[in-house]
């Protein structure tokens, strides 16, 4: 009986299960890595060459400048379509002529009225006193016709249109003028052209003769 129950025992016992052994594992070399490119160095730096030298400017001759045209006008007068120039000249002693000429410095023909002042002339100036009547008209009738002065001027045309003279010392209208030099400038009109003026000297400085 107790070898059956040793037998018994030997049989129920499980053999042992082999013991696993397991494989070493295999480790991956590690791959060779390239070394990164080296930057190539900069070439080495030219040393600076000296800029040529400037030749020295030749000398210039001088232009001549053509010569200035002559104005067709005076400065005063740029412009200017119609063109009042006043004129004094000595008579005799103390007596002076005044007159005033109408320029057309255009090239057609001007067309234009003075308002009329009759007995006067058809201009008044400035230049001497206020009161002066460079008329005389303090001796003259009175006027039946008052109508404006018609002009026509051709092209280029230069006309007198004023003459009355002055006693510079002083006749039955006005008194003497005190010694001096005076600028007689004509009183004109506005005009539908562009005009200009110039004044006169009267020299009442000297000894009358």
């Amino acid at each position: 009986m107790v070898v059956h129950a040793v037998l018994l025992v030997a049989c129920a016992a499980p053999a042992p299960e082999p013991a696993v052994v397991e494989a070493p594992v295999a480790h991956e070399q590690p791959q060779a890595q390239t070394p990164p490119a080296q930057p190539e160095p900069f070439p080495a730096a030219k040393p600076l060459e000296e800029p040529p030298a400037l030749a020295a400017p030749e000398a210039q001759t001088p232009v001549a400048a053509p010569p200035a045209a002559k104005p067709t006008t005076s400065p005063a007068a740029s412009g200017c379509e119609l063109a009042f120039d006043a004129r004094i000249r000595r008579a005799r002693g103390a007596t002076f002529e005044l007159t005033v000429t109408a320029t057309n410095r255009t090239d057609a023909e001007l067309r234009f009225e003075l308002p009329s002042r009759c007995p006067a002339g058809p201009l008044d100036f400035t230049g001497l006193t206020r009161e002066y009547d460079y008329y005389a008209t303090c001796a003259m009738g009175m006027c039946m016709d008052r109508k404006p002065e018609v002009f026509t001027l051709a092209a280029r045309e230069r006309r007198q249109i004023v003459y009355t003279t002055i006693g510079a010392d002083g006749d039955n209208c006005q008194p003497p003028l005190a010694r001096a030099v005076y600028q007689i400038r004509p009183i004109v009109p506005e005009l539908p052209f562009r005009t200009c003026v110039s004044a006169a000297k009267l020299d009442w400085t000297g000894t009358a003769k």
